[in-house]
C-alpha cells in the first residue's frame, strides 16, 4: 500500500520528534537508528525513504529541538517577570534531571561539537535566535545588549552542565551551582534594566 503525501510528511515528521527526544536525553552516539525508528512506530527499512543518512536526520533534529525553546525565548523575553521565571525554571533540578524534555541548549551541547557542519549549523541558528531574544530584554548599546545576552545564556548553559556533571555523586554541589547561577544571573538581569 502506497503512502499518501500527508501520510509520508507526518511519518518524517514522527522520526524527527523522536530523534530530537532521544538525543536531548541519550547523545546522538548513544541512539542507532533501529532504535529510534522502532520508538517512532516505522521499521529499519523505511528510514531511508525519508533521510539520505543519520547525519541528515541529526541536523533536522537539532532544528526541531531548538522550534519550541526558539519561540519560549521570543514569549518569555517580553516581560521581565516571565524572564526572571524562565531563567528560575531553566536554572532548576526540575530541568537539570529532565534533558529529554528541556532546553536543547545544554542537552544538545556536547553532541553539536561532534555533529557535521549542518547540525551545527542547526544548533547555532538556534542559539542565536536565542540570544537575540535576550538582548531585547538588555539596556545599553547593541553591543552591550547583545554581550550581556551572550553572557546569560552562557552562564545558564554552564551551570546545567557543570549541575549535570556532578549530578547524584554531589547533589549538594549540584544543587549549590544552580542556586548561584540563579542568584548571579537573576541580579544582573535586572541591573540591565534599571
Amino acid at each position: 500500500m502506497k503512502l499518501t503525501k500527508e501520510q509520508a510528511s507526518l511519518n518524517r515528521r514522527q522520526i524527527i520528534a523522536t530523534a530530537a527526544q532521544s538525543f536531548q536525553e541519550r547523545g546522538v552516539d548513544a541512539v542507532c537508528l533501529n532504535e529510534i525508528m522502532k520508538m517512532a512506530g516505522f521499521t529499519h527499512g523505511g528510514f531511508y525513504n525519508h533521510f539520505a543518512s543519520k547525519d541528515d536526520l541529526v541536523a533536522e533534529a537539532f532544528a526541531q529541538a531548538f522550534a519550541p525553546a526558539v519561540k519560549d525565548a521570543a514569549e518569555i523575553s517580553k516581560c521581565d517577570k516571565d524572564f526572571t521565571r524562565a531563567i528560575e525554571g531553566y536554572l532548576s533540578t526540575e530541568h537539570r534531571d529532565d534533558p529529554a524534555h528541556g532546553c536543547p541548549t545544554a542537552s544538545l551541547l556536547c553532541d553539536a561539537v561532534r555533529q557535521n557542519k549542518a547540525a551545527r549549523k542547526a544548533y547555532a541558528t538556534g542559539i542565536e535566535s536565542i540570544i537575540e531574544s535576550f538582548a531585547g530584554r538588555m539596556t545599553g548599546s547593541k553591543k552591550e545588549k547583545r554581550q550581556a545576552a551572550i553572557n546569560i545564556l552562557a552562564s545558564m548553559i554552564g551551570a546545567v552542565l557543570l549541575s549535570r556533571g556532578v549530578g547524584d555523586a554531589d547533589e549538594k554541589l549540584s544543587r549549590e551551582i544552580l542556586a548561584a547561577a540563579r542568584s548571579k544571573i537573576c541580579i544582573k538581569k535586572a541591573a540591565k534594566k534599571t
